[in-house]
């Protein structure tokens, strides 16, 4: 998984999970901030990603939120059960899940088999 798909997941399990409507992620691989934009609808999300210019929209689906990242084109599956979250990358064909704790974000990619950290 790409680096732009692990951080716009990373934002939005911490927005879904915590209920808030963040505006930025600071990724310690790359010891940078990302500015980001989260709008709710119901159990549906559109999420901006200022840094690619471009929208991600989710819908839930028997419990599954099917979400598309128009930037990047790429379809994914995101589960959340309480503080944790779970799902595929449709493009790269792997799985990822993670936790969210208060503002922290522990992300596990099964691609390269590694955990990053992330901070809302």
């Amino acid at each position: 998984m790409n680096d732009e798909t692990r951080r716009v997941l990373a934002f939005i399990s911490a927005a879904l999970i915590n209920k808030e409507d963040y505006d930025s992620l600071f990724d310690h691989t790359n010891s940078k901030s990302f500015n980001y934009s989260i709008e709710f609808s119901g159990n549906n999300f559109v999420a901006h990603d200022f840094d690619l210019d471009c929208d991600v929209e989710g819908e839930l689906h028997n419990n599954v939120y099917k979400i598309y990242h128009y930037g990047l084109r790429n379809f994914i599956d995101l589960s959340i059960n309480g503080f944790e979250f779970s799902g595929c990358d449709n493009k790269s064909k792997h799985k990822f899940s993670g936790k969210v704790v208060n503002q922290n974000v522990q992300f596990f990619d099964e691609e390269n088999s590694s955990r990053f950290l992330y901070n809302v």
